[in-house]
């Protein structure tokens, strides 16, 4: 871009956007969002690795094998 076409932008910028760019400020994040979604992750995680029932831990009371259906 040439000197001249980048005058001619900055020049053709209305005092309004200047104006609400300098009012503008960033939101911040909702508390739940900042330490409720790693919370909930931590969570189900936990209960996945200390679930009795879970094939992950190496006692599980549920027999090892196939799958039986009575009839």
């Amino acid at each position: 871009m040439k000197k001249e076409e980048l005058f001619e932008t900055i020049n053709d910028i209305n005092e309004k956007d200047i104006q609400e760019a300098r009012e503008y400020t960033v939101k911040k994040k909702p508390f739940w969002i900042k330490w409720g979604i790693p919370a909930i992750c931590a969570a189900l995680l936990l209960m996945i690795f200390t679930n009795p029932f879970s094939p992950h831990t190496g006692d599980s009371p549920v027999a090892a094998g196939p799958i039986t259906v009575l009839a």
